[in-house]
């Protein structure tokens, strides 16, 4: 049978995702046709959907999936668009970091795909519910994953040129950006280059007000030994109660043991909390932390125990400010926003999310309390509280 007939049958067999049937005729094929290119690359990408695309779940899925990139590494050329290559050493890295292993097979998989010819333009597809979804570059995958990598493994030089490569030459999604622009900072910051760590990630934290982001310009200024700094910024990134920063509840404490034991106290209790609500077992170590404050050792619950430290973090945030008092002079009809008067006489606007209340009982006249922030016409009104 001549190669039109096989390729005919095995992309009729391919299309309508057959791959078992298509798998053994593409072999038959090869043996009498085999230095056809194209029966070659649709063998590739019948392996790569049967074995390659989903995650391996058995003993045997597992031993396939590794045969199967092998062998599409080793028997397609690096560059070639049309062979499943560069796909297969995605998924093998995806594979290899679920599965724990060793950084230096990931970082071949990683040097590999340079060679490949990767995209920069971000792709669109359907989701399974039909609608239209941006999804990142093969560049912007390839980068935010090796910086990734070279930072966790301590080439912070090498990690940090990449960043910059990559904040020049790639389309990011969403805020993917801001991301590589955090990890430029923290290569920054590891390479005793604060000062201009620090000026990049106050700069982010206008755009991505994230908690990450505060903890880290906290520790840059401890490294600057500008302890109010740090205490500010560890503060803004401790508000928030969740479980994802124990680490930094605990970091805070350690920050706060001397200046602040009681505080400190307080911040391991929030870890001891969070750990409880999680299910988790409490690490013995940080109990016994706990015990060792003898004194501070007192009983108290969720919702005391949030009270305080939010109460604690407001004043560190805006410590460099004296609270200000006034009167709710207008609410607008829009109903999300309003004036206060201070008693210095200058008018501040707010919004209702920076009330400590419920919306609905505000009324003009109510006495308040508040600190202020640069907002886009003047200083605004934040952190209002009801006197």
């Amino acid at each position: 049978m001549n190669e039109e007939y096989y390729t005919h049958e095995i992309t009729k067999l391919i299309d309508e995702k057959r791959y078992a049937e298509a798998l053994p005729l593409l072999t038959k094929a090869l043996e009498t046709h085999s230095n056809s290119l194209k029966l070659s690359l649709k063998k590739g990408w019948c392996l790569y959907n049967m074995y390659v695309d989903n995650p391996p779940k058995t003993e045997q899925q597992h031993t396939d999936f590794l045969e199967t990139v092998t062998y599409i590494k080793d028997n397609y050329k690096p560059g070639d668009i049309e062979s499943p290559r560069k796909q297969a050493l995605f998924k093998m890295i995806e594979y290899l970091e679920s599965n724990s292993e060793v950084c230096n097979k990931i970082e071949e998989c990683y040097k590999e795909l340079e060679q490949e010819d990767l995209s920069s333009t971000p792709i669109k597809t359907k989701s399974p519910n039909g609608r239209i979804i941006t999804l990142p570059s093969d560049k912007e995958v390839w980068y935010t994953g090796y910086t990734k990598l070279l930072y966790n493994q301590g080439e912070y030089k090498k990690a940090l040129t990449l960043c910059e490569q990559a904040l020049h030459s790639v389309t990011f999604i969403n805020q993917n950006k801001d991301w590589m622009v955090k990890r430029q900072a923290d290569c920054l910051v590891k390479l005793n280059r604060v000062d201009e760590g620090i000026v990049i990630l106050l700069q982010l934290s206008d755009t991505l007000p994230h908690w990450s982001v505060f903890a880290k310009l906290a520790n840059a200024y401890l490294l600057q030994e500008d302890r109010e700094k740090a205490n500010k910024y560890f503060a803004i990134a401790a508000r928030g109660v969740s479980y994802v920063k124990v680490t930094l509840y605990k970091q805070y404490a350690e920050f706060l043991k001397h200046s602040n034991p009681e505080m400190a106290f307080y911040h391991l209790k929030l870890k001891e909390m969070l750990y409880t609500h999680q299910g988790w077992n409490v690490p013995s170590e940080l109990l016994n932390e706990i015990k060792a404050n003898g004194s501070k050792n007192e009983r108290i619950n969720d919702q005391t125990l949030k009270l305080k430290l939010d109460n604690f973090w407001r004043t560190q945030i805006y410590a460099d400010q004296d609270l200000l008092h006034g009167t709710i002079t207008l609410l607008l009809s829009h109903g999300d926003s309003g004036f206060i008067k201070g008693d210095n006489g200058q008018d501040y606007y707010f919004q209702y999310k920076d009330i400590h209340c419920a919306k609905h009982s505000l009324q003009v006249g109510m006495p308040v309390s508040f600190y202020t922030k640069q907002g886009q016409l003047g200083l605004d009104s934040v952190e209002i509280t009801l006197e």
